[in-house]
């Protein structure tokens, strides 16, 4: 036995029972605790032998048995419920294999476009407004004028259709100038003679109140009830007509304008981020150079867009290219903008 020092735990002559286990502990050289009782009781403790006797043999094979069996089962239970369970080999996905093949049917090629019969094209100005202004709007506009001011005063308007061809006329230069106000092109100072030679301040005010495009009265319900712009309906095919006499490009685009208007409608929306936040929503179909092909006006909430029932499932987006695109001839690449990607 090494030579290790002894601690005495108590001097009233006891036996010393704690030498060099008590001596590892605090040094900590040794983790595990090691009793010394002494030399003479280690060499006097024979070695230890366990006793195993028949009865111990039979009881360990016993339980043997018994583990074996309990095993056994669990096995066969965990097969029985496992042939139920669809193996997972079987549902796994195949490997896809390609191979070249002479055969090949590609979809028909788009039909060529071809370029209708140009019609108005590079005509006078005075030719072109006509296209989409006709005369018969103007004497239209003069007659119910005349009708719904004297209804309404009981003295006559008297205004003639080209009177109102000059009115249309005046504002359309003056959304050109843009002067802050109105009664700036007769002021001295910012006078305009292109319009103040033609029409007084006070004549162009009143029929600015006074224009009518149909009598109210003389319009059924059912119209009313089909449209928001029924009033001025009139003018806005007029427009429209003129449009769809321009001969249509091979690429055409289709998106939306706003057209600035701050009275009050029920069509009147506000879209954040346009040039005119503030207006009416219009559906155009245009040509490379900005030539309008055709349009329509939004309703708001509510508009069915188009009264095909085949096209009921679509989104507005969708509605609005199918509704524009039925004039066009075969061939043509449409452009359209964002509303248009839920129809691809």
């Amino acid at each position: 036995m090494s030579a290790r020092k002894k601690f005495i735990i108590d001097d009233s002559g006891q036996d010393k029972e704690l030498e060099d286990a008590l001596y590892d502990v605090i040094t900590g050289e040794d983790s595990d605790l090691d009793y010394d009782f002494g030399d003479e009781d280690i060499a006097d403790d024979p070695a230890y032998v366990p006793e195993i006797t028949e009865e111990d043999d039979e009881e360990d094979e016993e339980e043997n048995e018994e583990e074996d069996n309990s095993l056994s089962t669990m096995v066969r239970s965990h097969q029985s419920t496992s042939s139920h369970v669809p193996s997972t080999a079987s549902t796994s996905e195949r490997r896809v294999f390609w191979k070249s093949s002479d055969n090949f049917d590609p979809l028909p090629p788009a039909p060529r476009f071809e370029l209708p019969n140009t019609v108005a094209i590079n005509l006078p100005p005075h030719d072109y407004v006509a296209k989409y202004l006709t005369s018969d709007i103007y004497e239209q506009i003069a007659f119910h004028s005349n009708q719904t001011y004297l209804s309404k005063t009981g003295t006559n308007l008297n205004t003639s259709d080209k009177e109102i061809r000059t009115f249309f006329g005046v504002t359309i230069m003056m959304s050109y100038l843009r002067f802050p106000r109105i009664r700036m092109y007769w002021d001295q100072k910012s006078r305009i003679p292109a319009i103040a030679d033609r029409i007084t301040r006070d004549r162009y005010f009143k029929l600015r109140a006074s224009l009518k495009l149909l009598n109210d009265f003389e319009i059924p319900e059912e119209i009313k009830s089909s449209t928001k712009f029924w009033k001025v309906q009139p003018l806005i095919s007029c427009v429209r007509n003129g449009c769809l006499l321009n001969s249509p490009s091979a690429d055409v685009c289709i998106d939306e304008q706003m057209i600035p208007f701050y009275g009050k409608h029920q069509a009147r929306q506000m879209i954040k981020g346009k040039l005119n936040p503030v207006g009416l929503k219009n559906f155009v179909l245009a040509c490379p150079k900005g030539l309008r092909l055709d349009f329509f006006l939004y309703e708001g909430k509510g508009d069915s867009v188009i009264e095909d029932d085949r096209f009921q499932s679509l989104d507005i987006g969708g509605k609005v290219i199918m509704r524009l695109s039925a004039r066009l001839p075969p061939g043509c690449s449409i452009f359209m903008g964002d509303f248009g990607e839920k129809l691809l």
